[in-house]
């Protein structure tokens, strides 16, 4: 089974807790089964998830980003 693994560079720089909170609300939370990860250099953090699930970088990421927005805005409420 093959894996992708997609950076987010375009969200720019994160904190580490702000990816953690990332994780716990992503990780494992849809059919897709994220896993989520980031790099960190010198504090700036470049979120990173990775799947199993058969489809296209742009597929992924699309959905990746669009769980997270609604995920993130149910906690807010």
């Amino acid at each position: 089974m093959k894996t992708t693994e997609i950076y987010f560079e375009e969200l720019g720089y994160m904190a580490a807790n702000q990816c953690a909170t990332i994780k716990r609300v992503m990780e494992g939370q849809t059919y897709m089964n994220f896993q989520v990860n980031w790099s960190n250099y010198a504090g700036n953090c470049t979120l990173m998830c990775s799947t199993t699930y058969e489809a296209s970088e742009t597929e992924i990421r699309n959905f990746f980003l669009s769980a997270l927005i609604s995920k993130m805005a149910m906690i807010i409420k």
